[in-house]
């Protein structure tokens, strides 16, 4: 098996650097007749404790005690629920193709199909990175106070967390990114 490279960068430098590494290696998997993978995309950041106790403990928390639907009152866990559904994703899920083995009365065992097949698959709101954590806990919040009269009471340093919102990125026209 060949070891992999894969690097998160934070300057053109940096990622400079990281692309021609990923070339050399490219270029010594090729050179041995394996296939290689070059691919770049957004780093993620592991949702933090800090912001799984904001949006569990302070945002849902308050919305479960003041939100009613048709005089019903809903636990934080079915909030949660319905605003991953609401917010995340394609309805909260995903398609994924994949083979899923089946019972095969007749041999009476498990078998795995020869072909995958479209799946939906539930996405978990861990999934999310920092940002995106960060975008769902203030839609959550726009959501609870336009559309369902919650009120929230939140300290200085819960204060702080949402003027922290994540800023929408800027459109830049020049042509030295």
């Amino acid at each position: 098996m060949t070891e992999s490279f894969s690097a998160v960068v934070a300057s053109r430098l940096q990622a400079h650097d990281a692309a021609t590494r990923a070339y050399e290696k490219a270029q010594e998997m090729i050179e041995r007749g394996e296939p290689a993978l070059i691919s770049c995309g957004p780093a993620v950041e592991p949702v933090s404790i800090r912001q799984r106790r904001f949006l569990h403990g302070v945002v849902l928390r308050q919305i479960s005690e003041q939100a009613q639907l048709h005089g019903v009152r809903f636990t934080v866990d079915i909030w949660k629920e319905h605003f991953r559904q609401r917010f995340v994703g394609d309805g909260g899920f995903r398609w994924e193709s994949m083979r899923v083995p089946r019972w095969d009365p007749d041999l009476g065992q498990l078998i795995l199909p020869k072909h995958a097949t479209p799946r939906r698959v539930r996405i978990s709101s861990e999934e999310l990175g920092q940002r995106e954590y960060a975008r769902w806990t203030n839609e959550i919040i726009d959501h609870a106070v336009v559309e369902l009269g919650v009120e929230f009471h939140f300290t200085t340093e819960e204060r702080e967390l949402i003027a922290r919102r994540p800023q929408p990125k800027e459109e830049r026209s020049d042509a030295t990114l």
